[in-house]
């Protein structure tokens, strides 16, 4: 399925809210589904609802996942679809993304075959009618909420051209709450399994404002929705997964075992946060008052060292610092990121 072609980074601002609580199926056997046969203008079609019930330790209560789709439920590929559209709607500051299959196969580090081209087109179906609800779990401005959305309005596909409307309310969600992680997409992409996938996701969210994330292994079976009997197959699985993580994104990891508590470290927290600034600042250039190669030096010449629960903003370069010093938006993303020194 690989591509070895290269290509520039995709990068998917999301929304730690989805990262924790999914948009896709790992394993049917941790969802509650339903299917029913429904008629419209489309024609006839299988509706699908999988509900997954969470007792929620903060509210003391049971909340729901609740995901509807036609035909099938999304799977980790769709999701990687997913990204990739949102990666072109943010860079294209637009609810309509124009695009093409092989932009899209390229993007994921695809193969140009008919075999990939027809996972393109079925995943872009299962999207289109993809809904996505969360009963008092997720997490806005401070409280737990319900949020229900679709996800695409609309596709229209030619031989050429592909365009898809985004839900306003799906991408104003993923863009305007501060609780959100960068996904490097075709890094990403070359995580093989859901299981892989679907661990990254859980550690990226957990990792925003800590270096550690810790779980009781059948809680973290549980997320990953996993058929593992024993902790010892489980942890073969994590493992693996680690190390696949480790090789192919940026987020570099280690794991401890405290007698069935998983400790998990980030050994790489300035660098990932670094990521994110950089990521953060080449979405709007003008509004920061900087060009590409502006952006180059700093990503070359500065870095992020954490004292407590804040940043330093290392540059060494006078000219730099003056620059952000002189630029109330680039403020607001030194605060947004909890930077609160540059030297």
């Amino acid at each position: 399925m690989k591509n070895e072609s290269s290509y520039e980074e995709t990068v998917a601002l999301v929304d730690n809210n989805i990262l924790d609580k999914q948009i896709y199926v790992v394993n049917e056997k941790y969802w509650d589904i339903k299917e029913s046969i429904i008629e419209d203008n489309e024609g006839t079609s299988k509706l699908i609802v999988a509900v997954k019930k969470i007792y929620h330790v903060s509210t003391n209560s049971e909340t729901k996942q609740i995901i509807r789709c036609r035909n099938r439920l999304p799977n980790h590929q769709d999701n990687l679809i997913l990204l990739t559209l949102l990666s072109i709607a943010q860079n294209q500051r637009s609810f309509l993304v124009k695009t093409t299959y092989y932009d899209i196969l390229k993007r994921v580090n695809w193969s140009f075959g008919k075999k990939n081209y027809e996972l393109v087109e079925d995943s872009l179906d299962v999207l289109h009618s993809l809904h996505i609800t969360y009963e008092k779990n997720f997490y806005s401005n401070g409280n737990y909420i319900n949020f229900s959305t679709y996800v695409i309005s609309s596709i229209y596909k030619t031989n050429e051209v592909i365009e898809i409307q985004f839900e306003p309310k799906f991408i104003e969600m993923m863009t305007q709450n501060k609780y959100f992680s960068f996904l490097i997409v075709n890094k990403y992409a070359r995580l093989k399994s859901p299981f892989q996938k679907r661990l990254f996701d859980i550690l990226i969210k957990s990792f925003h404002n800590s270096l550690s994330y810790k779980i009781r292994w059948e809680n973290l079976k549980k997320k990953l929705e996993d058929n593992s009997k024993y902790k010892s197959d489980f942890l073969k699985k994590v493992k693996r997964a680690i190390k696949a993580i480790n090789d192919f994104t940026y987020l570099k990891i280690e794991l401890e075992d405290y007698n069935g508590l998983l400790q998990f470290w980030c050994k790489n927290e300035e660098k990932i946060r670094y990521v994110q600034f950089i990521d953060y600042l080449s979405r709007d250039l003008n509004k920061y008052g900087i060009n590409e190669a502006i952006l180059r030096e700093l990503e070359l010449k500065g870095y992020l060292k954490k004292v407590n629960d804040y940043y330093i903003l290392s540059l060494r370069d006078e000219r730099l610092k003056e620059l952000i010093i002189n630029s109330k938006p680039f403020l607001h993303v030194l605060k947004l990121f909890k930077i609160v020194e540059i030297i």
